[in-house]
């Protein structure tokens, strides 16, 4: 079997492909029922598989073209992408090539739907509010309310598949699930997802009519096991925890980025409580997450108020059966039904307690119980004779390739050996910083936070790399958390060392460049046969400029006097209102007009927060007179876009 980068893919011809608005493309694989959503950036690296260029051509076409996809991100898309069936080992057939449908909007079956739905929800909900609810006290009352809780969580994927066939799409693999405490129809309703938001929405809603119609009916028949169900499959339907009809709901209507997980859950356990002490910060994705939270934490208090209500009534029933001397009939169902409920509230109190316990956790240990006090417990002086094996390390590396040989002498002992397993985390996001490290053996990943504290991998760094510095710089906390991925060595130099011995000598800012600009340099394509020395020498005529969400970079028709390149966000580049490229961090724009003498082709606007690199005029000219190679990959990048966007 050929490895992945010599294998030569195209799009399966079992791929279904929908097209919106804003240039998403969604894809099922119509023979697995798999989903994938693509972004116009994401879109452009998969039509480049026609089955003729290998994996590995492909990258080097992207990385030649200056469209720099990050390596890990590419093959991560690859390797989705092939394991869901979309792309398939030399076939014919490509994306291209394949039949492309629009979203259909609502129709007006589609639209009297939602409009019952919701007129049924309404008057359903008004009556299991009016509703006086009570456990039956035989044996048949609570099978009767099992079985119609049974058949409401069955009517409501029926009426979900027949919200899907109203937008054109189909539901499949209809089942009997056995696994969930009760039996019910099930139908896989994932196929909302070709047919847009307003599709997942309507399917939703459809499903969520279904309790409140029973509701109705059950008052109608003045049905008290009628009524218990529909409560049940309500709570149910309606709950946030899990692929349920209610987070899909949330999900469709609040999210931005169609590729966003359902993520909300995770948010709510790990950064909620430390958001609301830190009400300033900004989320992108703030609609979605806050209205999950808020909705959950409104639907754990109504299942409290719900079993509470419950409990009363019970209690209220023996009590009356005890005044008037009577014996109450099945008592014993009476006492299960007791503790069942009053089991569901202390799990309740057991998880605000818990949700509370952790977002204190988190806010207070960065100052109690920080990661890297363990590891520099584990320091250890140099042993005799690795002074001069380090020493020459050091200078093999950036950021001490330019001090002196006294200086290095007077770092090389200030340092200690810290040896770490696989899987270490060395030092944590948030957590106040103490020492600087060198990458002595091994390699270590740098990982950060998403919004909803998920950690995602930024940078991978290997043996004389150097990280944790800018906390100490900045004396601020730790913005980023690193892990080992293999047995390492480390060289630490501690907060006060580091101010005494680098800072008084090199300077911040010095050290900043050379660390965080030539660092972020050498991770990119067209340096990576740079010396050391001449990175930091040309990280030195780089400056940081930061731009807004829809700040324009260059503008179209404009005389422009930089060279940029994205440090991180994203940007877009338009031309004639169309977004023909969007840049991603590593990629660069502004080569074309600075190399031709010539007024900017195309707008270059941040998509989001970001921070370019930028380089002047001359000295542009000189970096790419430095060195063949790299003069003729942004050279012909600009041939390449510039040809592409006059074409267009």
């Amino acid at each position: 079997m050929h490895a992945l980068s010599d294998r030569k893919l195209s799009f399966s011809p079992s791929v279904e492909i929908v097209a919106l608005a804003d240039g998403t493309r969604l894809l099922k694989q119509t023979e697995r029922g798999e989903y994938l959503a693509l972004a116009p950036d994401r879109r452009d690296m998969m039509e480049r598989f026609d089955g003729k260029a290998t994996v590995e051509e492909v990258l080097h076409e992207l990385l030649t073209e200056g469209r720099n996809p990050g390596i890990r991100s590419f093959y991560d898309l690859v390797l989705v992408a092939l394991g869901r069936g979309f792309l398939v080992d030399r076939t014919t057939a490509s994306m291209k090539e394949g039949k492309e449908k629009s979203v259909p909007g609502l129709s007006p079956v589609g639209i009297v739907g939602i409009v019952v739905s919701l007129i049924i929800i309404c008057f359903g909900a008004a009556v299991m509010w009016d509703s006086t609810i009570q456990l039956g006290s035989q044996l048949s009352d609570w099978v009767l309310a099992l079985i119609l809780t049974s058949a409401g969580l069955s009517l409501s994927h029926a009426l979900a598949s027949s919200a899907l066939r109203s937008f054109g799409r189909q539901a499949y693999d209809a089942r009997i699930r056995w696994d969930r405490v009760l039996p019910f129809f099930e139908l896989d309703t994932r196929d909302a997802f070709m047919g847009g938001r307003a599709c997942e929405i309507s399917v939703a809603l459809r499903a969520f009519a279904a309790p409140f119609l029973l509701a109705l009916v059950s008052r109608a028949f003045d049905s008290d096991a009628g009524m218990l169900a529909a409560c049940l499959t309500a709570l149910t339907l309606l709950s946030p925890f899990g692929n349920t009809p209610a987070h899909t709901l949330l999900h469709a209507a609040f999210r931005k980025e169609y590729e966003l997980p359902k993520c909300a859950q995770r948010f709510l356990n790990a950064k909620l409580f430390a958001l609301i002490f830190n009400w300033k910060e900004k989320l992108r994705e703030e609609n979605y997450l806050l209205t999950y939270s808020t909705f959950a934490i409104l639907w754990l208090s109504g299942v409290f108020y719900f079993a509470n209500r419950l409990i009363h009534s019970q209690v209220d029933a023996l009590y009356i059966a005890a005044l008037a001397e009577l014996p109450p009939e099945n008592e014993d169902l009476t006492m299960v039904a007791l503790a069942i409920l009053s089991l569901v509230l202390a799990a309740i109190i057991v998880y605000f307690v818990w949700l509370v316990g952790r977002g204190i956790h988190r806010m207070v240990a960065p100052l109690l119980f920080p990661a890297e006090s363990k590891v520099v417990k584990q320091a250890s002086s140099f042993q005799p004779g690795d002074e001069s094996a380090t020493l020459e390390f050091l200078r093999g590396t950036m950021l001490f390739s330019q001090v002196s040989d006294e200086l290095l002498k007077q770092l090389g002992s200030a340092m200690k050996r810290v040896r770490v397993e696989p899987d270490t985390t060395i030092i944590r996001e948030r957590d106040p910083g103490d020492c600087m490290y060198v990458i002595l053996e091994g390699g270590v990943e740098v990982c950060k936070e998403d919004e909803s504290g998920l950690l995602n991998i930024l940078a991978t760094l290997v043996a004389g790399d150097v990280f944790g510095e800018m906390a100490l710089l900045d004396k601020a906390p730790r913005n980023s958390t690193v892990r080992s991925c293999e047995k390492t060595t480390l060289l630490s130099l501690s907060r006060k060392d580091f101010d005494a011995l680098l800072v008084n000598a090199l300077g911040a800012d010095k050290i900043r460049e050379i660390v965080q600009i030539s660092s972020f340099l050498k991770r990119n394509a067209l340096f990576a046969d740079w010396h050391p020395n001449a990175l930091v020498n040309l990280a030195h005529k780089f400056s940081t400029e930061q731009f807004l969400a829809g700040q324009s970079v260059i503008q179209a028709g404009q005389q422009n006097e930089n060279f940029y390149i994205v440090y991180e966000g994203r940007f877009k580049v338009v031309k004639e209102d169309d977004v023909v490229a969007t840049l991603a961090s590593g990629e660069f724009c502004g080569e074309i007009s600075l190399l031709r003498d010539t007024a900017a082709t195309a707008d270059v606007v941040a998509a989001t927060y970001g921070k370019c690199l930028k380089l002047g005029k001359q000295d542009f000219l000189e970096f790419v007179s430095h060195d063949f190679l790299t003069g003729l990959t942004v050279e012909t990048a600009a041939d390449e876009r510039a040809g592409e966007r006059s074409a267009a």
